[in-house]
C-alpha cells in the first residue's frame, strides 16, 4: 500500500459563516500564515474522493470562489491571473472533511500554561457536546459517530 498525501477540505460544502470572513478582516499576523489570499483558487490535478463510496476520480481541477466550489473540471494546467491562485496538487486527494464526534468533542484545558509547556495541575478535559458539533456543522464538516 503506497502512502498518499491528503488534502482535506472541510469546506467542500459551503457555509455562510465560513464564507463571511474576508482576507481584509484578518490581521497581519494571521495573513502571514495564509497560502491563499485571493478570492479565487484553483486546485489543479487532484484526485476527488466524494465520500459516497464511489471510486476516486483522478486528475480533476476544482475552482473555488469566495469559499464555495463553483466548478470541477478535467485536470489541466492553468495560467495564473489577477485574483486567482493556482495550486498544483498532483499526488494529493480532496475529500469532504470528516470528524469523528466520539473523540472530537473535548477541549483540553491546561491552567496557567507557560511557554515551556508546563501548567498547573490538574489538567482538565472539558466536554463540548453543545458547541463543538455546531461549530463543525457551521463550517461544512461532515460528522460521523
Amino acid at each position: 500500500m503506497r502512502m498518499r498525501n491528503w488534502l482535506v477540505l472541510a469546506a467542500l460544502s459551503y457555509s455562510g459563516v465560513a464564507g463571511a470572513q474576508r482576507i481584509d478582516d484578518l490581521g497581519p499576523e494571521v495573513r502571514k500564515l495564509l497560502r491563499v489570499s485571493t478570492p479565487r483558487v484553483i486546485l489543479e490535478h487532484v484526485e476527488i474522493i466524494d465520500g459516497t463510496g464511489a471510486a476516486p476520480i483522478p486528475d480533476r481541477n476544482i475552482a473555488i470562489e469566495g469559499g464555495k466550489i463553483v466548478a470541477i473540471s478535467a485536470g489541466a494546467d492553468r495560467s495564473p491571473s489577477d485574483g486567482t491562485t493556482i495550486l498544483d496538487l498532483r499526488g494529493h486527494s480532496v475529500m469532504p472533511g470528516i470528524v469523528g464526534m466520539h473523540n472530537h468533542l473535548y477541549m483540553l484545558a491546561r491552567p496557567n500554561l507557560e511557554a515551556d509547556g508546563s501548567f498547573d495541575s490538574p489538567g482538565l478535559s472539558l466536554e463540548m457536546t453543545f458547541s463543538a458539533p455546531r461549530m463543525y456543522l457551521a463550517n461544512g464538516v461532515t460528522m460521523r459517530t
